[in-house]
């Protein structure tokens, strides 16, 4: 009997022998990935979509996660000098007999004590507001204070622009640090990439401290992503006195089209300078930033001053950040939109939330609650505008109202719960404010401070276009597709 033997060519039998590393490389990153998503992802919608991605695209789902799946921080924040910081603040609103307790309802100290567990301080009472809703009026003030500044000057901005608006703060900034005051200023790296070249070189050569926060390197020792932003808006002078919110140090027309700066248009943000015992929790988050870009002990003789009493307004301010087990901004937001009665007010930029948020949302409008929504009829991030649009059927089937803001770009970042609740700060109502950037916001409880800011609310509404039911049916299929498909990497944006 004769055995014939098939002989592959070489290249064919190569090709399996690849093929088979391949498929075994494959099913080794599914059974290696799996689990260490299951027990690393904060939240089921992340954790189904890594899942996806790892299980039907093995390598380029691993490669994509080992750069933007891992929420973790390589230096752990200053617990410690956070828990000093509020003890200080804590005495002194003592001292001053600054307590909330006599005058907030009960669902107003209910949520102060959510807060004050999510952010780490306390409400405080004794201090004054003055919102700015304009850009120039914020540059004028933040020049204004500045220029009257004795001690020290602190900032910390995501972007810090070398263009007209942040030459002209350098400028004032140089002269502060001419007349001896301490000058730091905490920028971040991607936001403010143009700063550090010249105008950056030049302030230090004026005496001022800059330093670029978060710097985009993969093999930086302090963090694990490169893309986990520091995303406040924060300027604290001699400790008394504070300016924060939505507000970058940039040309208001910065990236606007020809044809919307001739008709005036411009970056339409909220920020609110403050006076009183709550700048100390304020400038605790600074000097933290700062010992985390540093590693050094921040100084707190001179930068945590006592301050009197200057208003009525009650505050309670709130910080985020990656290094943290929960969303703090949506988790106070929510807790607000479950005590809401009469009317909740949303302004963003890009608004990508997630199931809790929408839940939130949803309820309230069911139950009565005039629930409206303020997004710009097109923002700078088109990605964003189109997983928005998949969203935006089941609020409104649940009675939410929604406003697409027609003038400029509307980029404040607000919310507004009856006359009870007023919150405005950095982060927008998206998954990379609640979970990966460095987030700032301030929350008030008075009814004048939540009156203001209802008011500047209803400036934008005025300024915008309804959306209606028939509006969404009119989109193509391949509108509703592109929706579908980026609402599934929503989680991820």
């Amino acid at each position: 009997m004769v055995v014939m033997r098939l002989r592959l060519p070489a290249e064919v039998f190569a090709l399996e022998h690849w093929y088979a590393i391949l498929l075994a490389t494959e099913w080794l990153i599914r059974f290696i990935a799996a689990p260490i998503i299951i027990l690393r992802q904060r939240t089921t919608s992340t954790t189904l979509t890594w899942l996806t991605a790892v299980l039907v695209l093995p390598i380029p789902g691993i490669l994509l996660y080992a750069f933007f799946g891992e929420i973790r921080l390589g230096v752990r924040r200053g617990r410690k000098y956070a828990r000093l910081v509020e003890r200080a603040a804590q005495k002194r609103v003592r001292a001053e007999q600054t307590s909330t307790d006599e005058v907030l309802s009960e669902n107003q100290s209910a949520l102060a004590r959510v807060a004050r567990r999510l952010g780490g301080v306390a409400a405080s009472a004794g201090n004054s507001v003055e919102y700015l809703t304009r850009a120039a009026d914020f540059e004028h003030r933040l020049i204004e204070c500045i220029d009257n500044a004795k001690h020290h000057v602190h900032l910390v901005y995501f972007i810090v622009e070398d263009d007209s608006t942040g030459r002209r703060v350098a400028d004032a900034l140089e002269r502060a640090a001419g007349r001896g005051v301490k000058v730091r200023l905490l920028a971040d790296a991607a936001g403010s990439w143009s700063l550090f070249d010249e105008l950056a070189d030049r302030m230090r050569r004026a005496g001022i401290d800059v330093r670029d926060h978060l710097g985009v390197n993969p093999l930086r020792r302090r963090l694990i992503r490169f893309d986990l932003r520091n995303h406040r808006k924060l300027t604290v002078i001699d400790g008394t006195i504070a300016i924060m919110g939505s507000h970058n140090i940039v040309d208001p027309t910065a990236g606007l089209s020809r044809k919307l700066i001739k008709r005036g248009a411009e970056w339409l943000d909220v920020s609110v300078v403050i006076k009183g015992p709550a700048v100390a929790q304020l400038a605790g988050v600074f000097l933290d930033d700062w010992r985390f870009e540093t590693g050094a002990e921040p100084e707190i003789e001179g930068y945590l001053n006592d301050s009197d009493i200057a208003g009525e307004a009650i505050v309670q301010t709130l910080s985020s950040g990656p290094g943290a087990d929960h969303a703090a901004m949506r988790d106070v937001v929510i807790e607000a939109l479950h005590g809401a009665k009469e009317r909740a007010v949303i302004t963003t930029p890009y608004f990508v939330p997630d199931e809790p948020l929408m839940t939130a949302m949803r309820l309230a409008a069911m139950r009565g609650v005039r629930t409206e929504l303020v997004v710009p009829s097109r923002s700078d991030k088109k990605i964003c505008d189109i997983v928005a649009r998949g969203f935006y059927d089941e609020l409104l089937d649940a009675g939410v109202r929604i406003y697409k803001h027609r003038n400029g770009i509307l980029h404040s970042k607000t919310v507004t719960v009856d006359d009870s609740f007023a919150l405005v700060g950095s982060a927008n109502m998206d998954m990379r404010s609640f979970f990966l950037n460095f987030e700032l916001g301030a929350v008030m409880y008075d009814a004048r401070s939540v009156r203001r800011l209802k008011e500047c609310q209803e400036a934008y509404i005025e300024d915008s276009q309804p959306l209606d039911r028939q509006t969404m049916r009119r989109r193509g299929v391949i509108e509703r597709l592109s929706e579908g498909v980026t609402r599934l990497v929503a989680p991820l944006l």
